[in-house]
């Protein structure tokens, strides 16, 4: 990858953290080892609700929704995008397995939430 000249980072003599993950995941099951201890991965396996969703392009929340979950992909990808004043609904974000999406801002959701492929999400 090329940076020009007038980049940002470049100006400041610095280099951009740059953070990836894998596409494909080799193993099966919500990945949350870098998020809870063993004990409370156990504690939410036996409160979790598995949903599953056959086809892409189904909505999981509105924006605007009274926030009642919080989720985590178990497999599939979620699209997150926000509605605009003017008609826009920019992308903000794409979740992948074993990302947490849903965080609510006073008791709803400050986006919207759709499933872009069959995915199973636990919530």
């Amino acid at each position: 990858m090329t940076r020009s000249a007038t980049s940002r980072t470049d100006v400041k003599g610095r280099r951009p953290k740059i953070i990836a993950r894998e596409f494909l995941a080799t193993e099966r099951g919500p990945k949350l080892d870098n998020l809870l201890s063993s004990a409370e991965q156990a504690k939410l396996a036996t409160i979790a609700t598995l949903l599953e969703y056959q086809t892409g392009g189904v909505a999981i929340y509105s924006e605007g929704e009274d926030a009642h979950f919080l989720y985590l992909i178990d497999s599939g990808i979620v699209r997150i995008s926000r509605h605009m004043p003017n008609g826009d609904r920019p992308v903000l974000g794409f979740m992948w397995p074993g990302d947490p999406f849903g965080i609510a801002e006073d008791g709803h959701y400050v986006n919207s939430a759709e499933s872009l492929t069959a995915s199973s999400i636990f919530r």
